[in-house]
Formats: structure tokens, sequence, C-alpha cells
């Protein structure tokens, strides 16, 4: 006889009656004890897999939840169950600022602590368009000077100088701003210092010059209206054996109202020629500095009533570079004008979490900016583009409560496609009333840039752009350029604590523009940089570097200074700088050709404009590399080398892993997480009970 017992109740049921008609006292003794049974079936395989998903995703969980930074710093490699720091690094920084620009000079020790010879590999951030172009490796008493190459060849060179047993160093550049160094060979217990050397601008906004130099990474994600990319960079940590040492060089004629460091202490001297700057230790440890937030200087001149403008110049073989710096007069003697204000927000998931309630908080704050004779529209997109009212109205409470309310209704969904809310914002031309200016607030996550700025340059019109990045990982290049081009300006919004203060500076500065439809005569032909300039606002500064045949005299300025016509004249000095100057157009031209590939230019002919530049320059780019070789070997053949990866420090109180900024944001991809964790768990509990 068979019997089917389809759940553990009946087969719980069944043994019960049987020891009641075999056994009847041992039953009674069992019920009067209160003693059940209780029977479950043998796990299955299925079971057992519902279990160890369970178990994993619940680890990642906790790992991702508890993990801090606060592990070692440096090259950290695993043999057996021993973790050891094979290198330690430590940074040495100097600076030398004259007028709008700073040459930097990064020296990175690498000490290798193992008993093996090693090969690094280093990931490092530079500032938004620095400029590349040296590097040398001591080596005991020799000394490696790296020349830039077609990265394909100096790929070559370096993987064979490594096979070779030859101490080798190579950079290529991975981003925008962003770039890679290798170290081959490095000895047991053997010392190597690598020295990288870059250019970058000073930037000069709200009355203020600002040189900051970055240090460490924020976990960047970029997203396109159909497709999620992740860019997860090396995470790490902090140690307390690694140093900073930073020196700045600040040589400048002008009297200072103000010189301080952002986030670090300081301590400066005067000099002949300007100021001298050095990190002192961390005032509330003691400790040493650290890399683990960003470095930035920031200084003012003394208020002037008039306009001021400064040239640098350099002659060589191959022409007559200049750079022109011309800072507004102060924003008191500077006439407002009316404006039409279109705000355009994105709402897309991309910005889930944080990033919508700053764009939210940013654009309620920027109407209360809006002025009696003003006009504005609000337009938001996602995967599609809506505006609140069919044109722009005029600012008054009733229009902009109306606004509030509906900026308020946002929530983060569906794709991030900015194109049909350009094509929205340009749909109205500009009118002779009223200064055009629309704002997008947006993290940028973005994949077609060539169709938008294409869009962009062809009905741009008489309208101006500017771009406030939301967000711990906008997409900066594409925002920055997205302005650029529309001859605004860039403002990057990190926290909410600085919307108010970022926004304020914001209008503060556009709605009082010093200086719009400016021309630049050189005299003679230039090829100048950037080919398309743009207006002057309070608080700012126009850098416009050129290149000509000879030496011109003069430069002639002109344009509409409060709204009529103006016209300025500058003499142009003899040398006062050095070759940077040069390096800088340089690096301005190929940054242009960058652009114009994304605006059409075919990948063949703006690779052989990049590589003809960066060479004859010798310039970092996405074509060349830097690489350094010691001609003698310092590895024997018979020696193995073994890779390791130097770590970069993670941005203070941050967590060494982080949840991706995808279209959906990681709340919701928690939320899945969670529910896909709940429901497996179910399902175990459901087939237990079967």
């Amino acid at each position: 006889m068979q019997y089917h017992f389809t759940t553990p109740e009946v087969l719980s049921q069944r043994l019960n009656k049987l020891l009641n008609k075999f056994d009847p006292e041992l039953a009674k003794d069992l019920k009067d004890q209160q003693v059940q049974f209780t029977i479950r079936r043998k796990l299955r395989w299925q079971d057992r897999y519902l279990l160890i998903l369970f178990g994993v995703i619940l680890s990642l969980l906790l790992i991702s939840s508890r993990v801090q930074a606060d592990e070692v710093w440096g090259l950290q490699f695993q043999q057996g169950e021993q973790i050891t720091t094979a290198v330690n690094l430590n940074t040495s920084i100097e600076i030398e600022v004259i007028g709008s620009q700073a040459r930097v000079e990064v020296w990175q020790e690498f000490i290798n602590t193992s008993d093996v010879w090693v090969e690094a590999s280093y990931r490092y951030p530079l500032p938004d368009g620095a400029a590349v172009d040296q590097l040398s490796i001591a080596v005991g008493d020799r000394l490696l000077v790296g020349e830039i190459q077609e990265k394909q060849q100096a790929e070559r060179n370096y993987e064979q100088a490594k096979q070779n047993g030859q101490t080798a160093s190579l950079i290529k550049q991975e981003r925008a701003n962003q770039f890679v160094t290798k170290l081959a060979n490095i000895g047991p217990a053997e010392s190597i210092k690598v020295k990288i050397g870059f250019l970058q601008d000073i930037r000069y906004v709200n009355d203020q010059f600002r040189l900051r130099l970055p240090m460490t990474f924020t976990p960047r994600h970029g997203a396109s209206p159909g497709q999620q990319q992740d860019i997860s960079p090396l995470m790490t940590t902090t140690v307390s054996d690694h140093r900073l040492m930073l020196s700045v060089n600040l040589i400048t004629n002008f009297e200072l109202a103000e010189l301080n460091s952002s986030y670090h202490a300081i301590n400066i001297h005067q000099t002949f020629s300007g100021y001298f700057i050095i990190l002192e230790d961390q005032p509330e440890t003691g400790q040493p500095a650290r890399t683990d937030k960003d470095f930035e200087l920031v200084w003012s001149l003394q208020p002037q009533d008039q306009p001021v403008a400064s040239i640098l110049t350099w002659e060589d073989e191959d022409g007559f570079y200049a750079q022109l710096q011309l800072i507004p007069p102060p924003a008191d003697m500077l006439d407002e004008r009316p404006r039409e204000v279109i705000f355009v927000i994105d709402n897309s998931g991309s910005m889930a979490g944080e990033s919508i309630r700053q764009a939210r908080q940013a654009l309620t704050e920027g109407l209360t900016y809006l002025r009696p004779g003003d006009r504005f529209n609000v337009i938001n997109f996602e995967s599609a583009a809506f505006a609140l009212f069919p044109q722009a109205v005029e600012a008054d409470s009733h229009s902009l409560a109306l606004a509030e309310t509906y900026i308020n209704k946002l929530a983060a969904e569906g794709g991030t496609n900015i194109l049909p809310a350009l094509q929205m914002a340009l749909r109205d031309p500009a009118n002779d009333q009223h200064i055009r200016q629309i704002v997008f607030i947006t993290d940028g996550a973005v994949g077609n840039e060539d169709e938008i700025y294409a869009y962009l340059i062809d009905y741009i019109g008489e309208s101006r752009i500017f771009t406030l990045a939301i967000g711990v990982a906008p997409n900066n290049w594409f925002m920055r350029k997205l302005a650029q081009s529309g001859r605004g300006s860039y403002t990057n919004i990190g926290k909410m604590e600085e919307i108010q203060e970022q926004m304020s500076a914001l209008w503060q500065r556009i709605s009082l523009p010093a200086l719009s439809d400016i021309c630049i005569d050189w005299g003679q032909a230039a090829e100048m940089y950037p080919p398309v300039i743009p207006d002057l606002y309070a608080g700012d500064s126009l850098m416009v570097t050129a290149k000509m045949a000879s030496r011109s005299d003069e430069v002639s300025l002109c344009g509409h200074y409060n709204g009529a016509g103006w016209e300025y004249t500058q003499a142009v000095p003899e040398q006062t700088a050095n070759a940077d100057i040069a390096r800088n157009w340089a690096s301005r031209k190929i940054e242009t050709i960058n652009d114009n590939q994304l605006l059409g230019l075919p990948l063949a002919e703006a690779k052989a404009q990049i590589l003809e530049t960066a060479l004859r320059y010798k310039l970092l780019s996405r074509f060349t590399a830097l690489v350094a070789i010691d001609p003698e070997p310092a590895r024997a053949q018979q020696d193995a080398m073994q890779q390791h990866t130097v770590a970069s420090l993670l941005p203070a109180k941050s967590l060494s892993l982080a949840f991706a900024q995808g279209a959906l944001g990681w709340q919701l991809q928690l939320l899945l997480g969670l529910i896909s964790l709940l429901v497996s768990g179910g399902m175990f509990w459901a087939s237990t009970r079967r």
C-alpha cells in the first residue's frame, strides 16, 4: 500500500493517529506533556539555492553599508592570508602662479617595502583643462626625463622596457581630467620619485582668484537617455604616515585684499615678488596634511574703479603668443537690465534622491532673484520635456506662486533627454527689451553631446546658456562646454548647504552683464581660443590666448558696456612670460579640436590635428602619452615581477563602496534589492511549509 503525503501537516496527523491506535498510553503521556510532532521536509536543491542567494544578497548589503574609508593607504597585495603594503606614497607639490595660470609640479615617492620586484599602477585626478607636459623619474642618482610620444608607440616602448627589466614609467590620459601612470620594475626596498608637471588656469569667480587642485576622487557615474554607464575609480583610503607637502609661489604686482586656503591650514610669507605659501599640519590633530580633500587657494584684489587688463607674451621660432585677461569693473558701476529667464530643470531618474532635492531648492531659490519687469518660464525634462507656461510670463506674485507649486511636485523618473528641453527653451527668439538667459539645472548625465552641441550652435542666437551642475558626481566637462558654447557660465553645487550661497553668487553675476558681444582685434591674423568669446559678467574674468606670426603693438577690444557701445585699447608688451604661454595656447587648441569632433569633425582628421599639436608642443592628450625609460636594465630576467595597484584616497568622510547613480537612482535600486531579498526569503519560508 502506498501513501501520498502532500504536506508535512498531513504526515504529522497520520503519525498521531497511528500512535493513538497502537500505543494509547504513550500517546496520552505525550499529550499530557504537550509534546507535538513537527515534520519538515528535506531541503531540495532549489531550497539550498534560495538560501545561498539570500545569504549573498544580505552579505553584500551589510558590506556596502559598513565599509568605511579607514583602511591602509598605498599599494597592497595578498600573499595567502597575509596582506602587506608594497608601496607607500608621499606627495610633494610645488606651484608657481604667474598672471592667470599656474605651473604645477607633483612629486610622488614610491617605496617598495616588499622583497619582490613590482609594477605599480596609480590613478589620480587633475584639474579640468590641465595641460600635462612633464615627467621625470629619480632612481638613486639617476634622473630619467620623459618624452611625449604617440600613445601606441609609447605603450609598446613601455611594455618592452618592462620585459627587459628596465625602470620605466608611462602616463596616459584616461578621461578629460583624469590620468593613469604606471611604474615598472621597482626593486625590493627601492625608492623612486616621479615628477609630473602640468599647467592649469586660475579661475576668477565672484571677484576672487581661485586655484583649485583636486587631490582625490569622488565616484563618477554617467548615463545617456537610454543607457546607463557606470564608471568607478579605484577606491581606497587613508593612512597616518602619508605626508602631503605643498608650496605656492604667488607672483603678483597687485595689492591683495584677501589670501587664504579653503580647506587646509597655511602659512603665508610676503616676498619681494608676491607671496609664498606652505601647508601647515592639521590644527585639530597635529598630523601632517593629507590628500583626502582638494586644495584651494583663494585671493582677491583691492577694489578698482576701472577695468583691469593684463597681457602675458612669449615669442619663439613658431610665432608670437599672447594671453589676455580682462577683469570687469565692480558691480556697483554696472546697470541692471530686464531679463527673460528660462529655467530648465532635470527630473530624470539619474537625479533621484539628493540631486532632485538640490535641484528643486536651487530653482526655487532662483525664482526669488527675479525682479519686477523680468519674464520667466520653467521647463522640466526626463524622457520628454514639459513647460509650465506656453511662453515666458511676467514675474509677478501669481506666476511665481504657480511656479513654486509646480517645482515642488517634480519627481525623478524616466530617462535623461536634454535635447527636447533645449529645443523648447530656444523656440522663442530673444528681443531687444530683455536679455535672454537659459539656466540648465542638471547632472548632465547624457550620452548624445554631439547632437546637443550641433543644435545649440545652430539655434543659440542671442540667448545665453548658464549651467548649474547638481550632485556629487556631475558631468562637469559637458556642463562647462555647454555653457561655454552658449556664451554663459558654469556653476557646481555639491551639497544642500551650498545652494543659497552659490545661487546668490550666480544671480548676482548674471544679473549684471558687464560686457557683451565682445570682439578682439590683435592687429593681424590670429588663431585665438576660445573661438567663441563669452559675455563678461560682474565678478568674472575673460581669458583668451592667441598665436600670431609676429608681435603686435596693441590689441583693440570692443563690445557693449551697460547697453552702449564700448571700445578699449591695450598695449602689447614684449616677452613677459615663458614657453608655458605657448603650451597653454596649444592646450586650448586641442580642447577645441575635441569639441569640433563632437560637432562632426571626422575622428581621423581630429586625431591627426591633435597629434600634430600635442607632439609639437609636447603635451599629453588622448592620442599621446609620456614615457620615461632607464637605458640600463635594473631587474634580471630571472627575477619575477608582480603587478599591484596604488590606491587613491577617497574624499574625507566618504564610503569605500558607493551605490551607482544610474537612471533609477540608488534609493530605488536599494528598494528593488530589498524587495528581491524579501521575495527570496519568502519563497524559501514557503517552501519549508510544504
